[in-house]
């Protein structure tokens, strides 16, 4: 097993010959996967390491069984558990047989779970016990294979409260826009790919999975977060490519951990991350490339990515090929020169609303709830949700620009700033930090600081020192969860 996960390092970089042919379907990246890049490691975990050609084999197993078991083209099948091979098999094997795949998300309570099964109705329930080993392979090849403009994921959506809707993907979405994000991160079959992300989410299946094997990359699958466990993979199995969002890289970073000398990049995501405190992370831990993307469940999980650059202290990230962005007010008319406003987003990555809908009509554009802004060149900067905006006496304020002032501070390792009524200004701003290693934070020092670099009205009133980030299940800030915690704790805020 350690000679597998530890191949030798290639001193030369090989690019995909563009003439080999280009997958239309999930199907088509395991076959395509089984013929270039046969014995080369595809999916690793802690038990198990398969190769693109063993990959292949084992997905066909599981078509077979799910065939046997009535499994038809368009049936929906819910695949649950943790991030592992199996779960891979599971959701490419049901893809075979022309399925619909659903990941459920691990650790959903029982209510949860049987809401969500409710919902989607699925014929069949996967999980991680499943095992294929010894099926017999009825047909080498499906007998109704999916063709591009069909169903192939439907992923839950990401927010931090009600009910989540379901987004439906198909198959030349998925393998069209996650091969172009594999071209502009660079990724190679030498790569080895670590995704601290639930399968179960888009930047998990979409952005890391389906981009490396697209790549011809090997994925390492972690069943559970653990930022110890992180480090001595990367160190121990000499991983080159990190993904995760900011909050796995500042965990990290405080953890002072030793990542040695293979990984070359990190790659981030969400309206969420302080260029700054990203950059200065990564450069500790001896990372020398940051690319940081934009994007959201109904466009496919990406819209636009970007470097982030020494020394750079926002992101400007480019619309990804075939996917226009465009700003506007709140009535709907165009927004330029630089001013901020509605995202709107449109091109074959947004997907329909509902897996109820009918086919989305292209010209559709999409608004994101984010508030950004467009550069002369077309380059997005995200400046906030704008469900996340707070008005103070009137005034805008974007609460990502008042955390980096935070943590420009050196006693502040993270922070989350959210909106509290008020009935004077409207609403007053409240913050919450996590103290950097081996320092202590004083509330009034930390608001004297944001005086020195913000216009009054973002300063905040009160600073909270919290022990951690109140996060979301798939690693994202939960500012309804500090808000709550406020409005609970009644600390006259």
């Amino acid at each position: 097993m350690t000679s597998m996960l530890n191949p030798p390092v290639v001193a030369s970089r090989t690019w995909l010959n563009p003439g080999m042919g280009s997958p239309a379907t999930l199907v088509d990246v395991i076959e395509r996967g089984a013929a270039l890049f046969d014995r080369r490691l595809a999916v690793v975990d802690d038990e198990t390491a398969l190769s693109y050609t063993a990959l292949r084999t084992r997905t066909h197993e599981m078509a077979a069984r799910l065939r046997a078991d009535g499994v038809r083209p368009g049936d929906m099948v819910a695949v649950a558990g943790r991030n592992g091979v199996r779960w891979v098999i599971a959701a490419f094997g049901a893809s075979m047989c022309g399925a619909v795949v659903a990941p459920l998300r691990h650790g959903l309570t029982d209510g949860e779970h049987t809401t969500a099964l409710g919902e989607l109705a699925p014929v069949r329930v996967l999980g991680d016990e499943l095992s294929c080993t010894g099926a017999e392979t009825t047909s080498p090849q499906p007998e109704h294979p999916p063709r591009d403009r069909d169903m192939a994921l439907l992923l839950a959506t990401s927010g931090t409260t009600g009910t989540p809707d379901y987004v439906p993907m198909t198959h030349g979405q998925l393998v069209r826009l996650y091969g172009e994000v594999g071209r502009r991160l660079g990724l190679v079959p030498e790569d080895r790919l670590l995704g601290a992300v639930p399968l179960a989410h888009s930047f998990g299946f979409n952005g890391v999975l389906l981009a490396g094997l697209l790549a011809g990359a090997s994925v390492r699958l972690l069943p559970t977060y653990d930022r110890r466990r992180v480090a001595a993979l990367v160190r121990d199995e000499r991983l080159t490519v990190v993904f995760g969002p900011p909050t796995v890289f500042h965990d990290l970073g405080r953890a002072d951990v030793v990542l040695g000398d293979s990984c070359r990049l990190a790659v981030s995501g969400s309206a969420e991350v302080s260029a700054p405190v990203l950059r200065s992370t990564c450069d500790r831990l001896g990372i020398p490339e940051v690319v940081v993307g934009y994007g959201l469940t109904e466009a496919a999980g990406t819209v636009a990515m970007g470097h982030l650059h020494p020394g750079a202290d926002r992101i400007w990230m480019t619309p990804l090929s075939g996917v226009e962005v465009r700003i506007a007010d709140e009535d709907g008319a165009g927004l330029g020169g630089g001013e901020a406003g509605r995202i709107l987003v449109r091109g074959y990555n947004v997907c329909r609303r509902s897996f109820r809908d009918p086919v989305p009509d292209p010209s559709h554009w999409l608004d994101t709830g984010d508030v950004g802004r467009l550069d002369r060149t077309g380059r997005l900067i995200v400046e906030s949700r704008r469900d996340d905006m707070v008005v103070v006496s009137g005034y805008n304020v974007y609460p990502q620009e008042v955390e980096a002032a935070l943590m420009a501070h050196p006693s502040v390792a993270a922070a989350v700033v959210v909106g509290m009524p008020d009935p004077r200004r409207g609403q007053h701003l409240v913050a919450g930090v996590v103290t950097s290693v081996g320092h202590r934070a004083s509330g009034d020092v930390l608001i004297s600081h944001c005086r020195k670099l913000l216009a009054s009205n973002k300063n905040p009133r009160t600073v909270v020192v919290l022990s951690q980030l109140p996060l979301t299940a798939t690693g994202k800030v939960s500012r309804s969860a500090l808000r709550r915690r406020l409005e609970q704790e009644d600390t006259n805020v």
